[in-house]
């Protein structure tokens, strides 16, 4: 019995077909275009562009990023030797001391100090870690905010778990202040907008009960 070896429909492709008598090329171009013919584009997520102002500045060459962690993975791309802070235990560097943590605990877990019993330790592993702040800086915020939250006032003590939240900007990860958890919570659902919040109290203020 003779073996018949089907190949590619498409003129000389001469290829293993795959779907409608096509092979994989082809039976994709289908696929996409609708025509075997046309190659077409593969889809894919516009890069967003930067203009001059916006995002993230790059210290060393003064490119603009969409965020701070686009910025991160530029520097340690291009300027690895001229970031300021330094693992203790490899030739890598960071931008700041939260890259570093990071790092450390990936990649060396066992040269970190901090432990369950020693709290305030940990504190300062976390703040540092998740903010780029330590425990003086911490201080130095909430006395400048004499004790309180920096919108209500509301004092650290009042709060359920002893500690203001550190309130940061989620696109360049800079601190902005110490917030109870409601003021917290309050900006967050407000999506960080300040023009929202402007007209949720323009809201408030000319809106007379229902009665």
């Amino acid at each position: 019995m003779a073996i018949t070896v089907r190949a590619c429909s498409v003129g000389d492709c001469g290829k293993v077909p795959v779907g409608r008598g096509w092979c994989a090329m082809h039976y994709s171009r289908w696929r996409r275009t609708g025509d075997v013919s046309v190659a077409g584009k593969r889809h894919s997520r516009p890069k967003p562009r930067m203009s001059e102002g916006e995002g993230v500045q790059c210290p060393y060459c003064s490119g603009w990023y969409v965020s701070a962690k686009k910025l991160t993975i530029h520097c340690n791309r291009l300027h690895q030797d001229l970031m300021p802070v330094a693992c203790p235990a490899c030739p890598r560097r960071f931008l700041d001391d939260r890259g570093k943590q990071t790092h450390m605990g990936y990649a060396h877990p066992n040269l970190i100090t901090h432990s369950r019993n020693r709290p305030e330790v940990q504190r300062e592993w976390n703040l540092r870690a998740n903010y780029g702040i330590g425990i003086a800086d911490y201080d130095r915020i909430l006395a400048s905010q004499e004790g309180g939250c920096a919108t209500c006032g509301a004092p650290e003590a009042a709060e359920r778990l002893g500690r203001l939240a550190v309130d940061h900007c989620h696109t360049t990860g800079a601190v902005r202040g110490l917030l109870c958890s409601r003021c917290n919570v309050s900006i967050g659902h407000a999506r960080d907008s300040a023009d929202l919040l402007r007209t949720m109290a323009e809201y408030l203020e000319r809106s007379a009960p229902y009665g």
